[in-house]
């Protein structure tokens, strides 16, 4: 049974433009990144807002995938005398991968016959190679802009504030250039400010809710469209449709509140 993986990158707001293609390729990176690892997954989801970029990985393999190893060494017939007893060079080889004389094998391949040495690395807990491989993803999603801020080395499109990252109810402990991740978010800058505890996706989603943030953009949008129509409907009127718009707004915004004027 796997774990989920959630990963949010509190910021300062960032320009609506800049949400939906850094979504993107946060998946895209995040599964580059998986697979590179030998770590599988379900499915991968993300979310954002002006002042966060979330990510969700579901149901992550607790351990990575064991790898078989082949290392190919010189031919056979450099490898072993007319007699059959190992050469100088299959010494050599043997002594390079820290291997014994009868690890070795023959391997024949389109070119001859080569001595090889085939071993299994076996894969280790995926919380550790993530605690590893996540703060270089951090630092790998682009932007069409970047920015420097304080004594910071790291380039990204506005200060991060805070980074949430949890496998499963486990922390994920890591840091990037002095930002330590944690288990903690926050609420709306304005109606709702403050940090909560979250202890996995489902808690999460529940208190930025309660915390005045809707993270789900898709939601966002859907909300604004229904309170846009309840506030034309009140004064007989009704909504423009402009798509464009509305994805700017809805990538403006972390919790909709519609008025009439």
């Amino acid at each position: 049974m796997g774990k989920d993986l959630l990963l949010e990158i509190g910021i300062e707001e960032i320009p609506s433009s800049f949400l939906e293609p850094a979504q993107n390729r946060m998946r895209e990176l995040m599964l580059a990144m998986l697979d590179r690892e030998r770590i599988s997954c379900d499915k991968i989801e993300t979310y954002g807002t002006p002042r966060r970029l979330a990510l969700l990985v579901r149901n992550i393999s607790e351990r990575q995938k064991n790898r078989i190893n082949r290392q190919i060494g010189p031919p056979r017939h450099i490898a072993f005398d007319k007699s059959g007893s190992p050469t100088k060079a299959a010494i050599a080889f043997a002594q390079k991968n820290r291997a014994r004389l009868e690890d070795l094998t023959i391997e024949t391949t389109e070119k001859g016959d080569y001595l090889a040495l085939v071993s299994q690395e076996c894969g280790g807990e995926s919380k550790v190679v993530l605690q590893e491989t996540l703060p270089i993803f951090i630092k790998q999603i682009p932007f069409p802009k970047t920015m420097r801020w304080a004594d910071k080395d790291i380039r990204f499109a506005r200060p991060i504030h805070w980074i949430l990252a949890l496998f499963g109810e486990e922390v994920v402990p890591f840091e990037v250039d002095g930002i330590k991740s944690a288990n903690m978010s926050k609420g709306h800058r304005f109606m709702s400010a403050g940090e909560f505890l979250v202890k996995d996706f489902h808690d999460y989603m529940a208190k930025t809710e309660d915390h005045k943030v809707i993270v789900d953009q898709v939601r966002r949008k859907e909300l604004i469209k229904q309170q846009l129509k309840a506030q034309a409907e009140s004064i007989g009127g009704r909504v423009y449709q402009d798509e464009e718009l509305l994805d700017i707004v809805t990538n403006l915004i972390e919790y909709p509140f519609s008025i009439c004027g």
